[in-house]
């Protein structure tokens, strides 16, 4: 099989797929495959303080607040950069 899903649009389309509800996952993608998720071209969006959990268990997070891109251990933040800072080496 080529595709387990595909949607495809005549002209625009505002949302291709929109998942509105309360639970556990909204995406599980349980499969095995090379790659997960290819957004090819598009950026991928998150809200300010919404984490990107970079572990298994959600302990190990990245998220942007108030101006510095944090790195979590848990609740506990590791380290920040400031956004708003001079542009340096890290």
């Amino acid at each position: 099989m080529q595709m387990g899903i595909q949607v495809h649009g005549e002209g625009h389309t505002e949302k291709g797929i929109g998942l509105n509800g309360i639970g556990d996952v909204g995406l599980d993608l349980g499969g095995k495959y090379a790659t997960g998720i290819n957004a090819r071209g598009n950026s991928i969006r998150v809200n300010e303080g919404t984490c990107i959990e970079l572990d298994g268990k959600g302990q190990v997070r990245i998220r942007y607040l108030n101006g510095r891109i944090e790195f979590l251990n848990g609740e506990k933040v590791m380290g920040h950069l400031d956004v708003n800072a001079e542009d340096h080496d890290i």
